[in-house]
């Protein structure tokens, strides 16, 4: 023994002399081993493999101011333990690295230097008071209880071995209370937090040694007891902790001046305390002050090399948690995208500060941030991605918690929540949804198994979840219905008693007490249980007042009850008060626009219930809305208000499926609005305002992408500036530098673009940007080339009608027959004629004849009649297709599926003294255009590409394709034939080439595409019935290459005048929601530039193909040789008259149509 410690004294005086005679060595890792002696090479051996990654300067610089300092020590403290005071030294720098760079290398560096410290000296109160601090960042980075027991017992034994007034003992004060406070978190237990709030106490009231830093040890203690005070009024909701943790937060933020490195911490607390005031009363202010706090402390964060490593993530995530509370208050979308990008940095920055360790134990609070943003996003864009990252957030956040940590329970309420939100949706599959039931049950056993959490409002949401879940779950099963309703009341109830003051939970328990009690009042039909949902409404009305937060989403029950109860008691007051609150929802509020769009169809549906009673009754509540400031009568408004709405969820960030589907969900809006706006008296010119805005929205938004800005640009630069970056960015992904490195929310850019076209609208000389022309004036130019018709199904007993624009005018016709009833039948008619093969050919064209006839005598008769164009016998005898005048029938709903440029009476004579024709063909030359700008696209772009052939005396050429054989359909015996035909018809004046199969392929195809005039493209077509952007021309290739619609409405085709489609169903939309969009692919074609296609609605026999396409090309021919595109409707009106003529089947000449120019 002796010998060993005359070994050490000896081996000591060697280290001491050697760091006083020799300089410090290079800062090379592997001369530390030789440095210094073989107890201080375990430190270093393990810093070895951090040298060369990112923090292998800031080590370099660590390990030589600590080798600098304790030379200096040891040369002139020669009485020191020189090994103690080198493990001291090296472990107090490694310490303040650690801080910094939370690297776990670091961390076991420092803790092998204190323990090996203790080895020496086991009362050395600064490797204890280091071990304290050390194994508080282990635990915070891995979870482990362990560490925090270690760092209590620990703190402990410091205590006891020192003055409590020593600074190293008053440090190991301030981290047991820290991790008391850990420990009361994750155990659940109430007196580990109240331990540390009284060593807080003690601590705050003692003076540091070092008059350097007393101020910051005081203000530190003070900081701790408001954040410790805050987190015991959320468990036990008294007032005065909170009011105590508000005193200590001022006096720190104005009394006293701490140093820089303190700073973020202060920031931290008072932001952490007013927000938790915040979640509990809702006072506005105290979100705020929680905003500019954190901000602050994001801004130290960012400028400060000193800050910890641990600030960036949790920093980002406490901005980005506040900011959506921010949007909730003020639904600026802006808040909303921040939050998204905050949160998404955070994970970001902490996975990167995790990977050391091995384990994302420090971002569980921020998954559980991300997963709300996320889902907070869904509601208001309704995009499933959002939903979907939200489940796997929340997840990740339940995996790392585990079972044994009290805030278990509401991470798996979370969870519950947001899979019951994607099982409760039509976005998903069944089998997913199916999945999503079985885990969210899954995952409440596992909550109601789980450690009770520390705070009543988690044990409240846990209950609230599982009264939603059981509700969910009755929705599918259908059984028992009853009694799941009484569970549901009880679990509520029991939410409600659960908690005393927090905002939230109150609202939400009360909420579901009411809507279960007015669910048991519709299935009962009693008027008691519609009463008890009523108080607890007004309970969330008072609370609201109080607090002046309007934020609580239970307008649309008030609504509902009092609807129901009008219902039920036919009381007037009642109905009054249902559209008064519908009216607030869609008008005043700020409810997500779904719920704005259902409660504006829930007013015009009473609204409109009321004027056709036509009682004393009704019309005594109608003066009384319309006196109370409701402009009842006014529906078309509220429409064209709700329309807007609308446009704004159809949002461009959303994948053009999501688009599809919302424009599914609410297809029926701009034809609604139409018929209101007409039975308000509105003229034809502002009904087609209200209809085209709204309907059509892939065309629309494709048009405005190729608006002209040149006058605004003139009048106003920064704006047509603007206008075309949000464009651009929109359409691609564009990084905002000056925030994130990721792609910029397209959500945020397509709000920032509509609040643009809000401003450029209120510009004088624009108020019609990106709309139709506020003039009749300006709306009659549309139809100078000839008529224009929009046919408008009325409801399904009611009287359609047709807006008619000429040269002259714009007027509305009367339609009586032409309803949703009688337009539904003939549609099933024909689709029953197109689709099935076994009815024999002499049937199904009668049939399909008679489908005609109802046309001509329910829309095409009464419209052609009041435009003056139907021909008499006399004046019909040899005419031409040039003499008849050109109409354009707008694809509005049943038009695009019903075949109205073939409607008429073709085997009657002619008719009355005037000796008319009853038929379309025989008076006019139809053409289809989705919308009038779609129209005006086209007739531009066919000027603007005639203009450049002839200024650039470009030859024009045909492109011809034929795929007489396709894998896995039928041969096409007759394709090649037709477009050699076609081939030997445009000869000499025009140059073709002909492509036919296996040559081609998609890749061929669209080569040509870009430089032809004309295309013939004879092959196979699919209609997709689920998804029109799928719809199909098949190629050599189709299978691994297909050309279809959502890839050809994405080219460029700037020669192209004429395509020419002669496949089957390429002007076929066949889901009916989507009938208004023109998704088929000739409107893909027109998306491309191609100003007029030739296209067909049904199947057309191959054969019979041949003699269209050459009659369409003889009538194309000028007289001269040369080829027009502008009498591509002329062209094909006369080949399928004459057709009809000869006796051909009416498939075959009902089966083409134009669009375009």
């Amino acid at each position: 023994m002796a010998g060993s410690k005359r070994d050490e004294a000896s081996s000591n005086d060697a280290l001491a002399t050697k760091l006083d005679e020799n300089p410090c060595p290079p800062l090379k890792t592997e001369d530390f081993t030789h440095e210094f002696p073989r107890i201080l090479q375990p430190v270093f051996q393990g810093l070895t493999q951090i040298m060369d990654d990112g923090i292998g300067k800031d080590l370099s610089l660590t390990l030589q101011a600590a080798q600098d300092q304790s030379k200096q020590r040891c040369a002139s403290h020669a009485e020191i333990n020189t090994y103690l005071e080198a493990f001291l030294v090296y472990g107090r720098y490694l310490q303040d690295l650690l801080f910094r760079k939370g690297n776990k290398v670091v961390a076991d560096s420092v803790v092998s230097c204190y323990q090996h410290a203790l080895e020496l000296d086991p009362s050395s109160l600064e490797a204890l008071s280091g071990l304290v601090v050390v194994r508080n960042f282990q635990y915070m980075y891995l979870g482990d209880r362990r560490f925090l027991d270690e760092a209590i017992e620990i703190a402990c034994e410091c205590l006891t071995a020192g003055p409590v007034t020593d600074a190293e003992c008053m440090s190991c004060i301030f981290f047991a209370a820290l991790s008391l406070e850990a420990r009361a978190e994750a155990d659940g237990c109430f007196d580990d937090l109240e331990v540390a709030i009284e060593l807080l106490r003690l601590g705050e009231n003692l003076e540091s040694p070092r008059e350097d830093s007393k101020e910051d040890f005081n203000t530190v203690f003070r900081l701790a007891l408001a954040d410790f005070l805050a987190f015991k009024f959320e468990i036990l909701e008294h007032g005065e902790d909170m009011d105590e943790a508000q005193r200590l937060v001022k006096w720190a933020t104005e009394s006293m001046q701490i140093s820089s490195r303190y700073s973020i911490y202060k920031n931290d607390v008072k932001g952490r305390v007013y927000l938790i005031r915040f979640k509990k009363l809702r006072h506005q202010d105290d979100c705020f002050e929680s905003f500019k706090a954190y901000a602050a402390s994001w801004s130290l964060t960012v400028n400060d090399g000193a800050a910890p490593a641990t600030a960036t993530p949790l920093t980002l995530k406490r901005l980005a948690e506040v900011s959506m509370l921010s949007y909730y208050l003020k639904v600026q979308s802006l808040l909303l995208s921040r939050a998204s990008d905050m949160a998404r940095l955070a994970l970001v920055e902490g996975q990167k500060l995790c990977q050391s360790w091995g384990s994302g134990y420090l971002l569980s609070e921020v998954y559980v941030t991300m997963g709300e943003v996320q889902c907070s996003r869904f509601f208001k864009y309704r995009d499933p991605r959002m939903l979907d990252d939200a489940i796997v957030n929340f997840r990740e956040s339940v995996k790392l918690t585990g079972y044994h940590d009290s805030r278990f329970t509401q991470r798996a309420a979370d969870l519950i929540g947001a899979l019951r939100d994607r099982f409760m949706s039509d976005l998903w599959s069944r089998y997913q949804r199916h999945f999503d039931r079985q885990e969210a049950v899954y995952w409440a056993a596992e909550a109601m198994r789980a450690k009770n959490p520390l705070r009543a409002s988690e044990r409240a949401n846990l209950v609230l979840e599982l009264g939603h879940l059981v509700g969910d779950l009755n929705f599918w099963n259908g059984n028992n219905r009853l009694e799941r309703l009484d569970l549901r009341l009880c679990l509520y109830q029991k939410a409600a008693e659960a908690t005393t003051s927090d905002f939230e939970i109150s609202v939400a328990s009360w909420k579901n007490l009411a809507q279960v009690l007015i669910d048991k009042g519709d299935l009962l039909q009693v008027v008691d249980y519609y009463d008890r949902g009523k108080e607890y409404l007004d309970k969330i009305e008072g609370l609201a007042a109080s607090a002046n937060y309007r934020a609580t989403g239970h307008l649309p029950l008030v609504a509902r009850l009092h609807l129901a109860k009008y219902n039920l008691t036919s009381t007037a007051d009642e109905a009054l008060e249902a559209a008064k609150a519908y009216y607030e929802i869609f008008y005043k509020s700020n409810y997500d626009p779904d719920v704005k769009i259902n409660a504006a169809l829930s007013y015009t549906s009473l609204i409109t219930r009321l004027t056709l009673a036509q009682t004393s009754e009704a019309n005594t509540i109608l003066k009384q809305l319309s006196g109370s400031g409701v402009e009842s009568m006014r529906t078309e408004s509220v429409l064209n208000h709700i329309v807007d709405v609308f446009m704004r969820i159809v949002s461009r960030g959303l994948p053009r499926q999501q688009q599809l589907r919302q424009i599914r969900t609410y297809s029926a809006l701009p034809l609604v609005n139409a018929i209101a706006s007409k039975i308000a008296g509105k003229t034809g010119s502002q009904i087609l305002r209200n209809y085209e805005y709204g309907r059509s929205i892939v065309w629309d938004r494709f048009l405005n992408r190729k608006i002209h800005l040149d006058s605004l640009a003139e009048s106003h630069p920064e704006l047509a500036a603007q206008y075309q970056d949000l464009d651009r960015a929109l359409e691609g992904n564009v990084h905002d530098k000056a925030w994130t490195k990721f792609p910029r929310d397209k959500y945020q850019l397509e709000a920032d673009l509509q609040d643009l076209v809000r401003e450029i609208v209120a510009k004088k000389g624009f108020e019609d940007f990106q709309r139709l022309p506020l003039s009749e004036a300006e709306i009659q130019n549309y139809g100078r080339q000839g008529p224009i018709i929009f046919p408008i199904a009325a409801s399904p007993s009611g009287k359609g009608f047709a807006v008619l624009i000429s040269a002259t005018l714009v007027e509305i016709v009367d339609l009586p027959s032409f309803n949703e009833e009688n337009c539904t039948l003939q549609y099933a008619k024909l689709k029953t004629l197109t689709t099935a093969y076994n009815c024999p050919m002499k049937e199904a064209e009668q049939s399909l004849m008679d489908v005609l006839k109802w046309l001509w005598y329910a829309l095409a008769q009464p419209v052609l009649q009041k435009l003056n164009i139907i021909r008499t016998q006399s004046t019909d005898e040899g005419s031409s297709s040039t003499e008849l005048p050109r109409i354009w029938w707008v694809t509005c709903t049943w038009t695009n599926l019903l075949p109205v440029h073939a409607a008429g009476d073709h085997k009657a004579p002619a008719n009355g003294i005037d000796r008319s024709r009853p038929t379309v063909v025989d008076n006019a030359i139809s053409s289809y255009t989705p919308t009038l700008k779609a129209l005006s696209y086209a007739r531009t772009k066919l000027s603007e590409m005639r203009r450049d052939q002839n200024l650039n005396d470009r030859k024009p050429y045909a492109f011809l394709g034929a795929m007489s054989k396709t894998q896995d359909h039928p041969s096409l015996e007759h394709a090649l034939p037709e477009t050699k035909a076609a081939q030997e018809i445009l000869a000499p004046k025009i140059h073709s080439e002909l492509v036919q199969s296996p040559n081609l392929d998609r890749k061929t195809t669209l080569q040509h595409l870009r430089t032809c005039t004309i295309a013939h493209l004879a092959c196979h077509g699919v209609a997709d019935s689920k998804d029109p952007l799928r719809s199909t021309l098949l190629l050599q290739d189709w299978g691994p290459k297909p050309l279809r619609v959502g890839w050809l409405m994405r080219m460029e085709m700037t020669n192209c005048q004429l395509a020419y489609l002669s496949a089957c169903q390429t002007a076929v939309n066949s889901d009916e929601k989507l009938a208004e969009e023109g998704l088929h692919l000739s409107g893909a074609f027109q998306m491309a530039g191609v100003p007029c296609t030739v296209a067909t609605v049904w199947e057309i026999a191959d054969a019979d193909a041949v003699d269209v396409a050459k009659g369409f090309y003889q009538a194309l021919k000028g007289q001269e040789g040369d080829i027009d595109a502008t009498r591509s409707s002329r062209a094909l009106h006369a080949s399928l008259k004459e057709l009809r003529d000869r006796g051909a089947s009416p498939f075959t000449w009902a089966g083409f149509v134009h669009f375009g120019a």
